[in-house]
């Protein structure tokens, strides 16, 4: 339920215990895959149960490894929750549903929105980011420019790169958080 801090530790040795392979004579915990997104390591798990010593029942599951630096500079740390607790994050590769099927989380309404939500959030993302993709090289082949208008402030600005995304606003460039894109057009 809270934080567990390892004294000395790195993010590196925290991610490396997170992913490897452990067993003893109850089962056997394994990660098919994992990836960092800024401090949160998804990772889906396959925990296969033994009797008497002999594996006899496997099932896969999402897990969010909150990953933090303790303020004492003891060392890292890490809080694991399970997606039927339905975590607050939605970075989770959308991939990572289909190597954890959906029957480990038919019991749990939480899983099954979470799901959802991570689903309509990287649909979101995709449409818009490939919104300003196209709208940026057409822009390009025309001599126009692809102009974006920020969400949360009356910001307009040009955009002179995707990848980082920049922006230029009265001679100054900017770097443009994806998140604060709205209103795409070319002029």
């Amino acid at each position: 339920m809270g934080w567990l801090f390892t004294q000395g530790a790195t993010k590196k040795d925290i991610i490396q215990d997170r992913i490897r392979k452990q067993e003893n004579e109850h089962g056997i915990w394994e990660t098919i895959a994992h990836c960092l997104r800024g401090n949160v390591l998804w990772t889906v798990r396959q925990t296969t149960a033994k009797r008497d010593g002999v594996p006899f029942h496997s099932s896969r599951f999402i897990e969010c490894n909150l990953l933090e630096k303790s303020l004492d500079n003891f060392g890292w740390g890490y809080k694991d929750i399970s997606e039927d607790c339905g975590p607050c994050y939605y970075t989770c590769p959308v991939g990572y549903f289909d190597l954890a099927p959906d029957c480990f989380i038919q019991n749990s309404p939480y899983a099954v929105k979470w799901r959802k939500t991570v689903r309509e959030i990287q649909s979101e993302k995709k449409e818009k980011s490939g919104g300003l993709r196209e709208s940026f090289h057409s822009a390009k082949k025309e001599g126009k420019t692809c102009r974006i208008h920020l969400t949360g402030c009356n910001w307009i600005l040009d955009v002179i790169s995707l990848k980082p995304l920049r922006g230029v606003r009265f001679g100054t460039q900017y770097r443009i958080p994806r998140k604060r894109v709205g209103i795409i057009e070319v002029v």
